[in-house]
Parts: C-alpha cells; structure tokens; sequence
C-alpha cells in the first residue's frame, strides 16, 4: 500500500513538472513569434535564427538607467534578476516550435533554425540576417519579460537590443527596448 502512495505521488509531481515545461514553452513561443512578428518581420523580407538560446543575465540598475517612459515595480525587476541567475543552461529554438508558429514557411531562408558552426559556414558564402534571440526571463507571475535580440548581417557587423515585454490580455506585447548598441 504504501508503494502504491508513493508511486501515486511521484507521477503526480512528474505529471505537474511536464505541465510547467509545457507551460514555459509555450509562453517561449508566443515570445518568440511576437519578436519575428513585431520586430524582424517587419524590416527582412526573410531571416536566419541561430537555434541557440543565450542566456543573458538582467541587471536592474541598467534597465533603469535606459528606462524614463515606463515605469515598472522595482520588485518585478528584482524578481527578473532573480529568475535570470537561475537560468544556468543553454536550450534550444526547435524547428518543430518554427512550424508551428508559421515561422518557416512565411520567413525563414532554411527549414530550420541554424546552429553557430553552420551560421560560420554561411558567412563564409555571403551576407545574411542572422538572428539570435536569448532565453527568455519571466518574473513569477510570467506577465513581465525580458529577452535579448541580436543580428549578425556578417562577422564584425552585430547590433542589437534588449526587449522589455508585458502580457497584456494573453498577448505578449514588448512595451520598450533598451540598452541598444551596434558594432
């Protein structure tokens, strides 16, 4: 009997632990497409994504520094903070999320995301839109966000930008960009 509980409780937790990664997968993509939507999109007639996701640490201070618009609770910051030194592994854009959303067929020059060898490869052929959007860092409401995006035209031209994002009637909406710079 009492292997029989702790059976029942272990696939319970299992079952909770698949909800929440399915939950923060899906909330990766609607990020994801609202970024290629609202930002790529709008300026490539088609683009490159690097499978990679970075993991980018938030620092407060500097958000507040590039912030006068908007203002944001401090504790919401401090949970992004918090949540983004948690982040300690790299994971990957899935080509199956690309389909899903779309994203292929209407943007993406390949069926798939590319990876960072493959992206060297490319440069070496010609110039291209590469682009490169980190993991993204919820608060502990996941109604706040923030990700990074950066794109690689080809090696030594690299600009990019930090998008400050807020889910707004269970859309994600990015509300500013900040701490922007080119090389």
């Amino acid at each position: 009997m009492k292997k029989l509980f702790f059976l029942l409780i272990f696939s319970i937790s299992l079952s909770a632990q698949i909800d929440i990664n399915n939950s923060v997968e899906a909330e990766d993509e609607m990020i994801l497409r609202t970024i290629v939507y609202d930002r790529i999109a709008r300026e490539n007639d088609s683009f490159i994504l690097k499978c990679e996701k970075t993991v980018v640490p938030f620092d407060p201070e500097f958000f507040l520094e590039h912030i006068t618009l908007i203002t944001v609770p401090y504790e919401i910051l401090l949970e992004l903070r918090d949540n983004s030194k948690k982040q300690d592994k790299e994971e990957k854009w899935t080509s199956i999320s690309l389909r899903k959303l779309g994203l292929i067929e209407d943007f993406s020059k390949y069926s798939q995301c590319i990876t960072t060898r493959e992206i060297e490869a490319l440069f070496d052929e010609n110039k291209s839109n590469v682009f490169n959007i980190s993991k993204p860092i919820y608060d502990s409401s996941k109604k706040h966000c923030v990700v990074h995006l950066s794109n690689t035209k080809f090696p030594g031209s690299i600009s990019g930008c930090s998008l400050f994002l807020k889910k707004i009637y269970g859309k994600w909406v990015i509300v500013t960009d900040y701490g922007c710079w080119l090389s």
